[in-house]
């Protein structure tokens, strides 16, 4: 879902460069040569100014917003890892649905007691899904 919603910010608007953090090294050269998420989405070329990066610190160092599209169940380990790159005053647009099992909680709690309550968030939600997303129908996210 990360990589369709960094193609419409990225098809959206041209001046903005859009990167992808992701785990996977040989993903990012795929999406930074090829232009397409070659797991994910393989059908789907990606806009000139979406490229993709391993190193979150290079990724957000003067960005204007974060969006956060990883799983609930592994956005506290995502945030507990990379807390120290993550100014206080970057604003985050999570994307990711539902609860944390674990705790019960939801994202905008769980993005507080990781980041702290001070953290700029923004939260969106409702059915869609990442192909739909990139074929450029309708959905309803608020």
């Amino acid at each position: 879902f990360g990589t369709a919603m960094a193609s419409v910010l990225g098809q959206n608007k041209a001046s903005l460069q859009v990167v992808l953090v992701l785990r996977d090294e040989a993903l990012c050269k795929d999406i930074n040569e090829k232009r397409i998420n070659s797991r994910y989405l393989p059908d789907y070329e990606l806009p000139p100014n979406v490229s993709a990066t391993t190193d979150i610190e290079a990724a957000v160092e003067g960005a204007q917003y974060a969006v956060h599209a990883v799983p609930v169940q592994a956005s506290r380990a995502f945030f507990t890892k990379n807390k120290a790159h993550i100014a206080p005053t970057l604003p985050i647009i999570c994307l990711s649905k539902g609860l944390e099992v674990s705790s019960g909680l939801t994202m905008a709690d769980l993005i507080a007691e990781c980041l702290g309550e001070q953290q700029p968030l923004a939260i969106m939600s409702g059915p869609s899904f990442a192909v739909e997303v990139m074929q450029q129908k309708p959905t309803s996210v608020a």
